[in-house]
């Protein structure tokens, strides 16, 4: 290897509709037998294989993921995620898997068999759970002994589970949805429904008086935050699931849904909670204002027994008795149905106000209900009561309950905040937003939101725009689509799952449901996340895989051409017409760009980029500054960027983005542009700067084709507006690296070898430098995290050969050394010895004995091609024969620095022996660390997967040294294809470790952008996290195209190359069709030289010493003659235009140049020679190509003297 060394279903009301062919499936004996209340073990199930099987969906989904909703309404949101018009159970025809979807039934079955075998108690679940289930939080600190009932807990996990089961017809989840719905059964309370929690422990603190006799003290039943509604959903649908064969669970329902139809009121409302008293029957009355002093008076100690609308309870009564009715036909449950909605047409308040409160007394006035619940009309209820009367209206026709909505979204819209969001709580009559503040355990009413108490959500995502599009549909008799699953989203959930199978979340300080206690930074499993990451691989599965991208060109999207303001991403959007923000007007700065009062350095050149870009394109320089200094200026828009106090106050919230996320939003004269921005000073994340560049990229129009000024293109406007924008990505590729190879490491090499007596390392370095940084930057090439890894054993011989000689590969004279003793840093090592291994982990040991958690343990063993170990412990690793490397197509990886491949006894793979080294050392760093990884490499003799090992510990990463050679055969392209699959389906995580960038090309033209654009299209498809290319060789004219769609497309994953292509073209203005015909004229001829045996088999040196021959005069005249087609497009081009064309003639010319020098086998002697190096020097600040990396590789080709 080379050494230049680096997430509500926000039911969109969905009206039930036919689903295809039903057709009864008969169930597994495993699935329906009763079994008794108390009796929680799981049965061992049969594992049904659903690739191969092609099973048949159950019923459709409840959950699907939507990741726009803010932390603060976290309550509202799990309420809601499961709470929205259930759809009646179907049975679906059989279907055949994608490969993807095949993918996801694997991680599905992984990520369940986790969460029900180590994570479930008594076959329920609790919200959270530290890593190493020593903790349990709910609504505060959970025992072992106690699952919740709340959202997101038992009946949010086990409805999840039956999503699975409907997608993969796999019992294992029938079976772990069963033992949910026994544990809810055991809970049940005597009154009929259940509490937020169940405790299993008779003395237990949290014990209630439970229907089965078991527990005993409060029999209170409660509608609040979902309990029973969510309860009895759950239990229908396993009931259903389960034939209505599971005698205990089919009861529990009806016993349920009794108590739930005792509990409702003569109008139609539900309290909070009930026990078993009688129902009071008050005069129906239309909803009105206190005739008192609210804010004195009027308080009702037993708020829960008045009408309630409070945490959703309306919705979540609606949805249960939807289903029920649906389910089993009964008339009385869609009698309550209207009922409920005909109390909700009451309890609407009367103009202008025309929302609904939370509490209600049975005068129909708000009320106050806990002592920082005020009367009041409120934001999130009334969203609620909207969804309601939608979901009603669904199943009646009736458009009754649609008349109070066109007032109800009017309100709402003239009662926004000004960051966008709607209030809690609205002052009756004056319509102020209304919060409180807290002093010690006293509350006082406010109109200030600056200092709102941390438990409690104040503020509610608005719902309107959405509300409004489905009240459309269904006034106008149409059908609510389902939520579309994406493919990107998919993936995202498929790689973020652990190898243990766990998919784990980190605190950051965000209001968690039930309000959990853990330190910022700690992890912990949620079984909110669980529950939504199955339920939309489950939703993945079921939808039709021909409804995909086709295979060739997966997920390809449209990008903008180079002036457009239009977006077009797979990610969570926003775009309308019409201006929201003026930047600038007529030349004129109409702006200012805001950071925060302490800016990091990456947010401090955000604004800077930001900045003279915009001056650049319109000649208007707008002022930075902090948002301390900021002074109230109606006139201007205001750019924040990155995270601070003002974006904070709008809704975005950075701290909790995964990492390198970014948002693009405006709201009425301000434009955000901020991201995640964690990590430390030496491995910072810039997601504030990536929204910087997005911003520029895809809405200015802005494009970097290569390093310097020659490649920016900056579309000229005098009038910057900005179209209303709500755009949020998170990079699917985590690492996207490339080597560089000038910078200020390299100059000491260069120096070294000679190259400044040639050109000079001073200020033309210095510039070339910072252009190749700057253009790696705009390119957004970052990480999330950090892999640390590299050549482990480089020094290991000067350490230990004298004390530790046993570690070290033993050669075929008996010595334990390195194969020469000139290169020692090439030394191989005793993979079987233990000792080897004890020695490797000694640094896990010490720093996990300190607390640190998920550390990496490099085991990449030295370069070369030689000087393995031949000892008998090795060689009893071996699988012998092996696959013969000899018989795969001969590409060069780089493993032949160190000489010419030894002859030896030994196989020519030695994966197996080296996988089994791997895995040796994860089993053995679990026990040390449970988190901790192993990261290696697929690379020389051991590239290939093992033949004879049946797989690879989860915690094994492997950097694939693969599709190094481009242009590539056929059987190459398979080759490298097939060792991807081989290593990942053995369980490695796989990651792309190429060396591929080093061999495109010596200098002259060489394109091979369609080929490297599907290959990373197959890598990413295929679960792709990090890449390492070794190295940008800088030959910017002759392999720019190439150099731009790898980069562009490390970030925009879903890119269609052909645009990408493009914007590249596009930057050359009236010359962009030369330059394509140009181009497209060179891969041509270079993807030919890869079908060429005799050029492919050719070495590398050689290679270059045949230029004059395979670069001959008639393939220079032709590239010259579409050249030429330029010069009467001069006159129409920009001065900046001209210059950048240029440098393709400048490639042109150093192409032919290098020809004609090489005639001799020198690039360096006679005329030609000289006539080059004089070139070279002209070049060399242009960014034409990098003529020190240029030299320096000829000098180790050897034709350079």
């Amino acid at each position: 290897m080379h050494r230049c060394s680096t997430w509500f279903f926000t039911f969109s009301l969905l009206v039930i509709c036919g689903c295809g062919d039903a057709t009864p499936v008969k169930l597994p004996e495993t699935a329906t037998d009763p079994s008794p209340i108390n009796n929680v073990a799981a049965t061992k199930e049969s594992q049904s294989s659903v690739a191969s099987q092609n099973p048949t969906p159950k019923f459709e989904s409840l959950n699907t993921l939507n990741p726009t909703v803010e932390p603060q309404d976290e309550k509202n949101r799990v309420v809601e995620s499961i709470n929205r018009a259930p759809e009646q159970l179907m049975i679906s025809a059989p279907k055949k898997l994608s490969p993807l979807q095949t993918q996801a039934v694997a991680t599905m079955k992984k990520a369940a068999t986790y969460y029900r075998e180590k994570v479930a108690t008594h076959g329920g679940y609790v919200y959270h759970y530290a890593l190493d289930l020593s903790r349990r939080w709910g609504e505060g600190v959970a025992t072992p002994d106690q699952i919740w009932v709340q959202p997101p807990g038992t009946p949010t996990v086990g409805m999840a589970y039956l999503d699975a089961y409907s997608a993969t017809g796999d019992t294992f989840y029938l079976n772990a949805a069963r033992d949910a719905a026994v544990a809810l059964v055991y809970g049940q309370m005597k009154s009929g429904g259940w509490t937020n929690c169940i405790d299993f422990d008779p003395k237990g603190t949290r014990v209630a008086l439970y229907r089965n006799g078991k527990g005993h003290g409060r029999n209170v039943s409660s509608l609040d935050d979902g309990q029973t509604g969510t309860a009895i959903l759950f239990l229908i649908k396993a009931d259903q699931a389960l034939e209505f064969k599971h005698e205990a669970i089919h009861e529990s329902v009806q016993v349920a849904l009794d108590a739930l139809l005792k509990a409702q009121f003569p109008n139609g409302a539900f309290p909070q909670v009930w026990d078993e008293d009688t129902v009071p029957d008050p005069p129906v009355k239309q909803a009105n204002y206190p005739d008192y002093d609210w804010r004195t008076e009027g308080r009702i100690k037993n708020y829960w027994d008045m009408y309630t609308l409070n945490d959703n309870v309306a919705g979540s009564v609606a949805d249960a008795l939807l289903l029920a009715h649906q389910v089993y036909g009964e008339e009385k449950y869609k009698t309550a149905l209207e009922n409920l909605g005909q109390f909700l047409i009451q309890a609407q308040m009367p103009e202008p106000q025309s929302g609904w409160a939370q509490q209600y007394n049975y005068d129909m006035q708000p009320i106050w209900a806990r002592k920082f619940e005020p009367p009041g009309v409120s934001g999130d209820e009334t969203q609620e009561a909207i969804e309601t009367l939608m979901t009603i209206f669904a199943l009646t026709g009736d458009t009754k309950y649609l008349d109070p909505i066109p007032n109800a979204l009017a309100y709402l819209k003239r009662s926004l905040l000004p960051e966008g969001k709607l209030a809690r709580y609205y002052e009756l009559k004056s319509n102020k937003p209304l919060y409180m503040v807290r002093r010690g355990k006293k509350y006082e009413l406010t109109y200030d939101d600056s200092k709102l108490p941390a438990h409690y959500g104040w503020k509610t995502v608005s719902k309107i725009e959405q509300l409004e599009k489905k009240y459309e549909i269904l006034k106008a008799g149409g059908l609510i689509p389902k939520p579309k699953i994406e493919e990107v989203d998919t993936r995202k959930i498929l790689s973020s799952l652990t190898p243990q199978g766990r998919w784990i979340s980190t605190y950051n300080g965000e209001r968690l449901v039930g309000q959990a206690k853990m330190p910022v930074g700690e992890k912990y499993l949620s079984s909110e996340v669980f529950s939504s990451n199955l339920s939309q691989l489950s939703e993945f599965v079921r939808t039709p895989a021909s409804t995909k991208s086709p295979q060739k060109k997966t997920n390809t999207k449209k990008l903008p051409a180079p002036s457009s303001t239009s977006r077009s991403k797979k990610t969570k959007k926003s775009v309308s017409s019409g201006t929201e923000v003026t930047l600038v007007r007529n030349g004129k700065p109409m702006a200012i760009i805001v950071t925060n009062g302490n800016p990091k350095e990456s947010q401090i050149t955000a604004a800077a980029e930001l900045q003279e870009h915009i001056r650049i394109m319109s000649g208007a320089t707008l002022p930075i500054i902090k948002e301390n200094e900021l002074r109230p200026n109606p006139s201007k828009a205001l750019i924040l960027i990155g995270p601070g106090k003002l974006t904070q106050r709008l809704g975005v919230v950075a701290k909790t983005m995964e990492p390198e996320t970014f948002v693009v939003k405006t709201m009425p004269n301000v434009l955000i542009l901020a991201g995640e921005d964690g990590g430390s000073k030496r491995n910072a994340r810039n997601g504030t700067l990536w929204a910087v560049y997005d911003f520029l990229q895809d809405q200015l129009g802005c494009r970097w084709i290569w390093p310097g000024e020659t490649g920016q293109r900056i579309p000229r406007r005098k009038t910057i507006e900005v179209p209303s924008l709500n755009i949020r990505e998170t990079p699917t590729v985590k690492i996207r690296f490339i080597r560089l190879l000038a910078q200020d490491k390299h100059r000491v090499g260069y120096e070294k070898e000679g190259i400044g007596r040639l050109l000079d390392l001073g200020k033309t370095y210095d510039k070339i430098s910072e252009d190749e940084r700057v253009w790696s930057r705009r390119m957004r090439l970052g990480r999330s995290f950090k892999l640390s890894y590299g050549h482990a054993f480089t020094d290991w011989w000067e350490k230990y050969n004298k004390t530790n000689r046993e570690i070290f590969a033993l050669q075929p004279d008996g010595q334990r050394r390195p194969r020469s003793k000139s290169k020692p840093d090439f030394v191989k090592m005793c993979v079987s010895n233990p000792k080897l291994w004890d020695m490797q982990l000694a640094h896990l040991k010490k720093y996990a004995q300190q607390g640190a958690r998920g550390l990496w343990v490099n085991a990449c063993e030295n370069d070369g091609s030689g000087g393995f170990c031949v000892c008998k412990r090795c060689r009893s690793w071996d699988a012998d024969p092996n696959t013969a490397l000899t018989s795969l197509p001969s590409v060069e990886d780089g493993s032949d620095i160190d000489g010419k491949p030894q002859h030896s006894n030994l196989p020519e793979s030695l994966s197996d022996r080296y996988a089994r080294w791997y895995n040796e050392l994860a089993i053995r760093a679990r026990k040390i660390d449970p988190e901790s990884k192993i990261i290696a490499y697929g690379y020389s003799k051991y590239r290939s997967p093992p033949t004879s090992l049946k797989h690879i510990e989860p915690n094994v990463w492997i950097g694939y040294v693969g599709f190094n050679a481009y242009p590539r055969p056929d059987d190459y392209k398979k080759m490298s294809t097939d060792e991807w699959f081989g290593w990942s389906k053995l369980g490695a995580t796989v990651f792309l470790r190429s060396n591929s960038l080093f061999y495109l090309g010596e200098g002259a033209p060489y394109v091979t952008s369609q080929q490297v654009a599907e290959d990373l299209q197959f890598q990413v498809q295929n679960g792709l996290q990090a890449t390492d290319f070794d190295a940008l060789q800088g030959y910017w004219a002759a392999t720019g195209p190439t150099y731009y769609v790898l980069a562009r497309m490390l970030w925009d994953t879903e890119a269609d190359v052909e645009q990408v292509l493009a914007e590249f073209y596009d930057s050359f203005g009236p010359f962009q069709d030369v330059a394509k015909e140009y181009y497209e004229y060179w891969e041509k001829f270079t993807v030919g030289l890869g079908n060429n045996k005799n050029f492919i088999n050719l070495k590398r040196p050689d290679r270059m010493r045949a230029y004059s021959s395979i670069y001959n005069e008639a393939v220079f005249r032709k590239a010259e003659s579409i050249l030429n087609k330029a010069k009467p497009l001069a006159k129409l081009a920009t001065e900046e235009e001209r210059d950048r064309f240029e440098n393709i003639v400048f490639g042109l010319q150093h192409g032919r140049l290098l020809a004609a020098a090489l005639k001799d086998g020198k690039t360096s002697t006679g005329l030609a020679g000289k006539r080059l190096m004089a070139f070279r020097r002209k070049i060399a600040s242009r960014n034409v190509l990098n003529v020190y990396w240029v030299i320096s590789k000829e000098m180790r080709y050897r034709v350079f003297n």
